[in-house]
């Protein structure tokens, strides 16, 4: 053999060695997306719901993560999704807690609802969706904030609290302990997401529930969960770029030798008993450049793949399906697929994303 045929023979055994190992297992890859909200999801002018299952299947994902608010939002999506083979993991609705809150409910009138909507929403859906996320993000709900009610257990600052001494005068807290949870909204949330548990439960004894978090150091708000016997399955992460890595939170990789970061993964393994781990929500969020988005989604699901020891999660959902130009900010531009507005107010797909192409050449 030359040594033109040897270096040939060697570059596609390594081509094929790295596909191999990127290869993603089966139905695991998930992407979120707002199918039953207005703008570029929904209405007149949007991307079609026909058009976004076919995205989604084009780049070889088996589920969508969508919103739902209650027993009718699915009936036009799961007769598209089905057929061709695309899982829904439908969340309800936050904006259902800060009504509750809003209207001053007690957490048991809050149980009561949540168990209500739920029961309704499952029992309709029974048939063709077998999982269920409870709520988004409702750590997030009763953090300890600036203006928010604070316990004093931990040792917290004289100098962030107020004249009267429970009202926090500082920035978020850490979320690690349990002191980081403000009481009141935290019972609050506490019984809406068993309400919404228990309900789901009712009306499927075989369905999965999915609980999350908003990410980072809020590791505390799962010892609640378990402190407080509110029972679910799976739990959700959402991780983005700029938290750092998830084996220690606020650094880059790799993990700084002597670093005292939190690994987010072991705590939350310790706290739940080993409960199952699906990522829910993970993207690059620090600008809208799609090629820096492409890196880090290259490089994070890359690392993901071929270190589940490190990374036991059993699926992995992209947020987002879709640029959103009807919004503000970054988030505008989290889609892996670009999508402009025209005169008309008719949202038309430009083109896909180098991420897009990166994840379905898996």
């Amino acid at each position: 053999m030359s040594r033109y045929s040897s270096i040939l023979l060697f570059f596609i055994t390594i081509v094929r060695v790295e596909a191999v190992t990127l290869t993603l297992p089966k139905e695991i890859l998930g992407i979120s997306g707002h199918p039953t909200t207005k703008g570029v999801y929904l209405g007149d002018g949007a991307i079609t719901l026909s058009q976004q299952i076919d995205l989604i299947k084009g780049m070889n994902a088996s589920w969508y993560r969508i919103d739902v608010h209650g027993d009718k939002d699915l009936d036009s999506l799961i007769p598209i999704a089905r057929p061709k083979g695309v899982n829904l993991l439908p969340v309800f609705s936050a904006g259902f807690i800060n009504r509750d809150l809003a209207q001053g409910d007690s957490p048991q009138t809050a149980y009561q609802k949540a168990r209500a909507l739920a029961f309704a929403t499952v029992n309709q859906y029974k048939k063709e969706i077998h999982a269920w996320e409870l709520a988004n993000e409702e750590d997030v709900f009763s953090l300890v904030r600036k203006g928010r009610l604070a316990p004093q257990k931990n040792g917290n600052p004289a100098a962030c609290f107020a004249e009267d001494k429970i009202t926090w005068t500082c920035g978020d807290t850490r979320g690690t302990a349990l002191d980081d949870y403000s009481p009141q909204p935290l019972g609050l949330t506490l019984a809406i997401l068993k309400g919404l548990a228990d309900g789901v439960r009712a009306a499927d004894p075989e369905a999965l529930r999915v609980i999350n978090s908003a990410g980072f150091t809020h590791t505390g708000f799962f010892q609640h969960l378990e402190d407080n016997h509110v029972p679910y399955e799976i739990v959700g992460i959402h991780w983005y770029s700029e938290m750092g890595d998830l084996t220690c939170a606020g650094s880059a990789l790799p993990c700084p030798a002597t670093s005292s970061e939190l690994n987010v993964v072991q705590t939350l393994q310790k706290i739940t008993k080993g409960k199952r781990m699906w990522i829910t929500e993970m993207n690059y969020a620090k600008d809208s450049d799609p090629n820096s988005q492409n890196e880090y989604l290259m490089a994070t699901l890359k690392n993901y793949l071929q270190h589940s020891e490190k990374y036991p999660f059993d699926k992995i959902f992209i947020y987002e399906l879709l640029d959103e130009p009807n919004k503000n900010g970054t988030e505008a531009h989290f889609g892996l697929v670009n999508v402009s507005r025209q005169r008309s107010g008719q949202y038309q797909v430009e083109s896909m994303k180098p991420a897009y192409r990166f994840i379905k050449s898996l």
